[in-house]
């Protein structure tokens, strides 16, 4: 991560302070929309207690390990809000559900590493101090487990659609040229009520990667999923974005329900119209 924030082309965000703010309240909050919010904070609240009671009975009775306990409760705020911090500097907001969940990884590695020094062994004479780690490990490790159930449905669901696709895409098989630009109805993403979607076929190098692979044909052609915007082609060019372009001797049209394949001979100003009418049905 460390790597893409400093060497990858970025825009400073402007409301730096502000996005890092949220994005500390989304991970101080992870686990309240799968649990609820009743049953959230009152998780939250008996954790909370057991881990301050823990914090000063450890820095009370045992002084030779205070150093440790320091170090633990620093690595915990400061990975925390750094984490929040550098995210928001490139501008991404830390998210629980889809593919931007991603962003939790590193405040839950910080956190991870503050708990595991915090309860190493043997910071306080007695088996009852081991026995409190592996408790609180233990529920951490169930909720932990029951939160990501709802959240890999989606990935699930992108997965057997990913299947069905590659399961039909025969109509292509010696179709193709180099140079040649297949643009296709593939779904983009796939996602549930209340919750960010996760990518099915989100971009170029996806579809036309998995599809190469299927059907062990490595013809530099590409496929260009349905994206919403306006995409056009003239016999030579294919424009994705603005500053985005693609060599294109020939446009086809892939309908992947319909395992339909045509070529298109005039110039399409926007792509969206050659999905108007459906032949899928």
């Amino acid at each position: 991560m460390l790597h893409s924030a400093f060497t990858s082309p970025k825009v400073l965000n402007p409301n730096i302070i502000k996005l890092a703010l949220v994005n500390c309240k989304t991970i101080f909050e992870l686990g309240k929309e799968q649990f609820g919010e009743k049953v959230y904070y009152s998780i939250l609240g008996a954790v909370s207690v057991i881990l301050i009671w823990a914090l000063v009975e450890l820095y009370a009775r045992a002084s030779h390990h205070r150093l440790r306990v320091s170090a633990a409760v620093s690595i915990y705020i400061l990975g925390i809000c750094l984490s929040a911090l550098l995210y928001a500097t490139a501008g991404y907001g830390t998210a629980v559900w889809g593919v931007e969940s991603r962003t939790t990884q590193f405040p839950t590695f910080w956190i991870a590493m503050s708990m595991a020094l915090f309860f190493s062994p043997a910071q306080i004479p007695g088996r009852s101090w081991d026995i409190l780690g592996v408790a609180i490990f233990s529920v951490v490790l169930s909720l932990s487990a029951a939160a990501y159930w709802n959240a890999a449905e989606p990935w699930v669901r992108s997965w057997r659609i990913q299947q069905d696709v590659l399961s039909r895409v025969n109509v292509l098989s010696n179709r193709l040229g180099s140079g040649d630009v297949v643009v296709s109805d593939v779904p983009l993403t796939v996602g549930l009520e209340r919750r960010e979607s996760v990518p099915v076929f989100g971009a170029p190098w996806d579809i036309t990667a998995a599809v190469k692979v299927s059907l062990g044909d490595f013809t530099e052609y590409q496929i260009i999923p349905p994206y919403r915007w306006q995409m056009s082609w003239t016999p030579g060019t294919f424009t994705v974005s603005q500053g985005w372009f693609a060599p294109a001797h020939r446009l086809l049209v892939w309908k992947w329900k319909s395992g339909t394949l045509h070529e298109v001979h005039k110039p399409v100003p926007d792509t969206r119209r050659l999905f108007q009418t459906s032949d899928d049905e």
